[in-house]
């Protein structure tokens, strides 16, 4: 009697405590990444909000419904000359429930369409798409990067992560190039007087453009 009794007790509950276990193992999903192409220094300079950067798809093909932790993830612009310290990027991991439009690389607004997240709970046979976007960032000096690395940072504990990038970090991380489309070109001579001027090549932003893209080119400002 008594062994009918804890068997009674004892089965059921090593059941469940291995349904739980089995619900929350990270492995068996089937999980699609789509990194975006490039991104467009004009286009982020100008309102960085809501670029998507990543988007992850998952797939539950389980019997019993299970939860998906997403990759925590720091943005840095990044300089591959090294020439410039890295620069944080703010973004973070969203379900959304449409998009503008095909192809859009614009988060519909207003905000109730979307939703921050840090998992995905995914029913038996379930699958669902989840969006790592830009929140807000401005750089007068975009230009100065090449690249947009989405790194992982583990429990998030390194909130100085962009300024001191490792190798070992630029070469684990998601590369999306930046498009250098601000339609500037390298003066034809090698000498500006900027003096009292900030139009045409002595626009502020053009100066700094030259400096960095054109060597041999100098710029008077004083």
């Amino acid at each position: 009697m008594n062994t009918k009794f804890i068997l009674g007790i004892c089965i059921p509950l090593i059941v469940i405590i291995v349904l739980v276990t089995l619900s929350t193992v990270q492995t068996g999903f089937v999980v699609e990444e789509k990194l975006a192409d490039g991104i467009s220094m004009k286009a982020i300079s100008e309102n960085s909000q809501g670029k998507t950067l990543l988007t992850v798809t998952v797939t539950n093909d389980y019997f019993l419904p299970r939860s998906y932790a997403l990759p925590q993830l720091v943005a840095c612009l990044y300089d591959s000359s090294g020439k410039n310290q890295g620069q944080n990027v703010y973004a973070r991991w969203a379900t959304i429930n449409n998009i503008l439009y095909p192809g859009a690389d614009i988060l519909l607004y207003p905000e109730q369409d979307r939703a921050d997240v840090s998992g995905l709970d995914l029913a038996p046979n379930d699958k669902k798409s989840v969006y790592f976007y830009t929140t807000s960032f401005y750089s007068s000096y975009i230009w100065r990067y090449d690249k947009l690395l989405l790194i992982e940072n583990k429990d998030m504990t390194n909130y100085n992560l962009c300024y001191t990038i490792t190798p070992a970090e630029v070469a684990g991380a998601r590369q999306i190039p930046l498009t250098d489309d601000f339609g500037y070109s390298c003066p034809t001579v090698t000498s500006l007087n900027c003096r009292n001027q900030n139009s045409g090549y002595c626009d502020y932003k053009y100066q700094d453009w030259i400096k960095n893209k054109c060597p041999g080119v100098s710029i008077l400002t004083y």
